[in-house]
């Protein structure tokens, strides 16, 4: 862009917003070479050439509406506002702090109280130590699926606060059925975070996908697997013929007789 080579008196804009010492009427608006003390409409002073002033404004103003613009650790990072100090940080909170700050915050881990200082970006950097006295990690299997995490067995060398979802682990990790605790079986972390379920109960893989219900995790077992375990109905299902319905045959213990149809509406 090209700018007239005259003194700031002659520029409104540059007039209107000087707070230098030296005498604007003795100042060319271009060739000086020399950043002057300026003044913006929200009250900043900042000390910068006048050319700078003029193309790209105040500063003060650009760093607020890129800090405006930024991400939150509460937006981006869930896990780390969870363990924000809640009365050590001051005015400070997960909320008006951006991700990758380099602020030092206050730390409180969960799972046994210890309290540390540590800058934001410093948290999501390294190791990514969810806490540097139980030595537990950030992205853990227990924070991303805590239903999985549950049937986690005590037995493991370490807690599903220690591996990742997919994590290649020295060692098999051993697995406790939530629908049956003595269910007990070793598979892969990474075979479990896709979806692997427990072998011992092969009656909920042979209903069709139009009737299995959704994946659940947790506590909450499925009422398929409730309902072929209900010792009344003592039925298998088998195979889908051409009329499209489910057909049920004799149980274990010849509880039913015969092909019947079985009434599947009730399935969420």
């Amino acid at each position: 862009m090209w700018w007239p080579i005259e003194r700031i008196p002659g520029y409104l804009e540059l007039a209107a917003a000087w707070a230098d010492d030296d005498d604007p009427r003795l100042v060319m608006i271009v060739g000086s070479g020399k950043a002057y003390k300026l003044r913006c409409p929200n009250g900043h002073y900042p000390r910068i050439s006048q050319v700078r002033f003029l193309t790209a404004g105040c500063p003060h103003c650009r760093g607020a509406k890129t800090t405006a613009q930024t991400k939150s650790v509460a937006e981006l990072q869930p896990e780390l506002a969870a363990q924000w100090h809640p009365t050590r940080n001051g005015r400070y909170t997960p909320e008006n702090v951006v991700w990758n700050s380099e602020r030092v915050m206050w730390w409180n881990s969960d799972c046994c109280g210890y309290e540390w200082e540590e800058s934001v970006c410093g948290r999501d950097g390294g190791q990514r130590l969810r806490c540097p006295f139980c030595r537990t990690i950030l992205g853990s299997l227990a924070w991303h699926d805590p239903g999985l995490a549950a049937e986690w067995s005590s037995a493991n060398p370490v807690t599903a606060w220690h591996v990742r979802p997919h994590a290649a682990l020295s060692f098999v990790p051993q697995w406790i059925c939530a629908t049956d605790p003595d269910h007990v079986w070793n598979a892969p972390v990474g075979s479990r975070s896709d979806g692997a379920e427990c072998p011992t109960v092969p009656a909920v893989r042979q209903i069709p996908c139009r009737t299995r219900p959704p994946r659940r995790r947790g506590r909450d077992v499925r009422k398929c697997s409730l309902w072929h375990r209900d010792p009344r109905r003592r039925v298998h299902l088998t195979s889908t013929v051409d009329d499209g319905h489910q057909h049920r045959s004799p149980g274990p213990d010849g509880g039913v007789h015969g092909h019947e149809k079985v009434d599947l509406s009730h399935f969420p």
